[in-house]
């Protein structure tokens, strides 16, 4: 499936075969899915970053994530389709200072995140009948075609950066690039199970200005102003980022032999500042 007319011609020069389906609809998903093995369910509609602390714009996300799953779940068992991979967040995990954050720590979830969860149960539920259901939580995305890191790239250039939270609290990413070979690594190898989905060495805040401030040329990135960045996000979505997110992917990597190929922000931001410089 494809939104737009450019990702149905992507998909056709990838040699995959696009279908019209409505998500909404459990028996037009059944149709569509018989004869299939496997559902990747990658289907999400993240707002932007000028409207995130408007609840509303999370609606379209929330039904994505919370009645997709759950048809796309229903429509599965009706087709016979034996495995589903649905791709989560870490933010639903609590702060964790300088400990270790597994599947099994403790949760946290901010109301944007509550319909994530929400879409886990359902793909444990499949799990439960005896199908292969996984759960991928994955970190903070970054690459050269996200709109999102051209935003931070093109702000620290201008000597700003909206990293939020105490200088000692780790953030934990994942190179796009790498979070999709985890997606097929889940498809082909993983068992059932929730798993996160980071790269080698998650960072500290302050260690990640230096970063970003070597990638974009400068000696030194400010950030934001704390009142700034909570008119920006809101409350409750500062709060989150805010959080000391220190994540493993150890279980990942012994299920399926996945690693990523960008260990750490340190390379990622290092290749990322050659491809956008170029780009001007």
């Amino acid at each position: 499936m494809a939104r737009s007319i450019a990702n149905i011609e992507t998909l056709r020069r990838m040699r995959a075969q696009p279908t019209e389906v409505n998500l909404f609809d459990v028996n037009s998903l059944k149709t569509a899915l018989n004869g299939c093995d496997a559902i990747l369910h990658l289907a999400t509609k993240i707002p932007a970053s000028s409207k995130v602390r408007n609840p509303a714009s999370w609606v379209e996300n929330d039904h994505l994530r919370r009645d997709v799953t759950r048809n796309l779940v229903n429509a599965a068992i009706k087709a016979g389709v034996g495995s589903i991979v649905y791709p989560s967040v870490t933010y639903v995990y609590a702060s964790s200072g300088d400990r270790w954050i597994d599947t099994d720590s403790a949760l946290e979830p901010a109301s944007f995140v509550q319909s994530t969860l929400a879409a886990e149960a359902e793909i444990q539920q499949f799990a439960n009948l005896g199908c292969r259901g996984i759960s991928l939580r994955m970190g903070q995305f970054y690459g050269p075609e996200s709109s999102q890191t051209l935003e931070v790239f093109r702000m620290a250039k201008w000597g700003y950066a909206a990293v939020i939270g105490p200088n000692d609290a780790y953030q934990s990413s994942i190179w796009i690039d790498d979070a999709a070979r985890a997606v097929v690594c889940a498809l082909e190898q993983a068992p059932t199970g929730i798993y996160n989905i980071v790269d080698e060495e998650p960072v500290r805040r302050d260690e990640f200005l230096s970063i970003l401030s070597r990638a974009v040329g400068r000696q030194k990135v400010r950030r934001i102003p704390s009142l700034v960045a909570k008119m920006v996000v809101g409350d409750e979505l500062k709060g989150v980022l805010s959080r000391s997110h220190r994540i493993t992917n150890r279980a990942f990597k012994d299920a399926t032999g996945w690693m990523p190929q960008v260990r750490n922000a340190k390379d990622g931001w290092e290749a990322l500042s050659v491809v956008l410089s170029k780009r001007g």
